[in-house]
C-alpha cells in the first residue's frame, strides 16, 4: 500500500493517469473550484492482489474560526484483486464557519473491491461539498455509505461509472437533521457496459426547519444489456415546517434491463406511537425508537458490521 500526501505525489508520473480524469470540470463546478484552489489530499495505491484489513481512517477536523475555504482532494487507486475499506469522518468545533469542497477521484481495477463509508457531523454554520467521482472495471465492486448529520449545507454527490462487464455499485445513505440545516445525497450511476449492477437505499428524517434532498439517476447506455438497476428513497418528516426534495430518474437505452426507483414521505405511524405509550412507554421515546428501527434498514446493508455499529452509535 502506499500512502503520500498529494503535494509530493503531483510531479510524479504516476498520478497523471488519475488527477482530474474520471470527470469532466464543466459539469462539476466545485470541482473545477477545487482544481483552481487546490490545498492538499493523499494519494492512496492499494497495490494489486492485496487486501487491507483494517479500515484505512481520514479524519477532517475544522477548528474554531470563520470563512475558511478548504479544498482537498484525495485520488484513490485499487488496483486489480486488492480489497480495502475507507473512513471519512467530518467533523468540527461547534463555533467554526467554513467551507470543505472535497473531491474523491476513486478508481477500482479488475475484481477489486472498496468500501467507503462516511460521517459528517459539523458545525451549525458550516457548509461541506463533497464528489466522489468513482470508475469501476471489471469485476469490480464499489460499496458507499453515507451518513449526514447537522449542518448548514451538507452535499455529497456520487458519480459512478461502470466501465466494463459485471461492475457494480451500492449507494447508501441516511439522513437525520433536527434543527436548520439542509442535506443533499445526490447520485449519478452510469451504467456502460453489459451486465453491470446498482443498488440504492437512502433514508432521512427531518424535523425543525430542515431540508433534506435526493437526486438519483440511473443511466443505462445502448450497450449496457442486462443490467440492473434499482433506486428507494424514503423520508420521515416530523414537522410541518421540514421539507423534502427528491427526484429519482431513470434514463434507459437498452431493452434487456431491470430497473425500478421509488420514493416516499411521511410521519410517523400514529397507532404504532399510540401501542408503544398505552405499554408504559413514553412519547419521546417511543419516537426514538421508530426512527431508530426506520433507519437501521440502512445501517444493516452496511458490509462492515463493526464500522456501521461505529456510526450508528454516534449518530443515534
Amino acid at each position: 500500500m502506499i500512502i503520500r500526501p498529494l503535494y509530493e505525489a503531483i510531479d510524479d508520473s504516476e498520478i497523471k493517469p488519475y488527477l482530474n480524469k474520471s470527470f469532466d470540470m464543466e459539469e462539476f463546478p466545485f470541482a473545477a473550484l477545487n482544481t483552481a484552489f487546490l490545498d492538499e489530499g493523499l494519494f492512496i495505491v492499494i497495490t494489486a492482489e492485496t487486501a487491507i484489513n483494517m479500515p484505512i481512517y481520514l479524519h477532517y477536523h475544522q477548528h474554531a474560526g470563520v470563512n475558511r475555504l478548504c479544498n482537498i482532494r484525495n485520488i484513490i487507486v485499487v488496483e486489480k484483486g486488492a480489497k480495502a475499506t475507507l473512513i471519512e469522518h467530518f467533523d468540527s468545533e461547534s463555533n467554526a464557519q467554513y467551507l470543505d469542497n472535497i473531491v474523491n477521484e476513486i478508481y477500482v481495477g479488475t475484481g477489486a473491491i472498496l468500501r467507503h463509508y462516511k460521517w459528517q457531523n459539523e458545525a451549525q454554520k458550516a457548509h461541506h461539498i463533497a464528489l466522489n467521482s468513482i470508475q469501476v472495471r471489471a469485476d469490480g465492486k464499489y460499496n458507499s455509505f453515507v451518513v449526514h448529520g447537522e449542518c448548514a449545507l451538507a452535499r455529497t454527490e456520487s458519480y459512478v461509472r461502470l466501465t466494463q462487464e459485471n461492475a457494480s455499485a451500492e449507494v447508501n445513505g441516511v439522513y437525520r437533521l433536527m434543527q436548520n440545516g439542509v442535506s443533499d445525497i445526490t447520485t449519478n450511476i452510469r451504467h456502460l457496459a453489459p451486465h453491470t449492477d446498482s443498488d440504492q437505499l437512502v433514508k432521512g428524517v427531518l424535523d425543525g426547519k430542515t431540508k433534506g434532498i435526493f437526486q438519483g439517476q440511473i443511466h443505462i447506455a445502448p450497450d449496457a444489456q442486462q443490467t440492473t438497476g434499482y433506486q428507494l428513497h424514503r423520508a420521515l418528516v416530523l414537522s410541518d415546517e421540514a421539507e423534502v426534495d427528491c427526484k429519482p430518474e431513470l434514463e434507459i437505452f437498452a431493452d434487456d434491463v431491470k430497473c425500478s426507483h421509488g420514493a416516499a414521505s411521511g410521519d410517523l405511524d400514529s397507532e404504532q406511537l399510540f401501542y408503544m405509550q398505552a405499554r408504559g412507554i413514553p412519547l419521546q421515546e417511543a419516537r426514538q425508537i421508530l426512527i431508530e428501527a426506520y433507519l437501521n434498514e440502512v445501517f444493516e446493508k452496511a458490509e462492515d458490521s463493526a464500522v456501521a455499529e461505529w456510526m450508528k452509535n454516534s449518530y443515534l
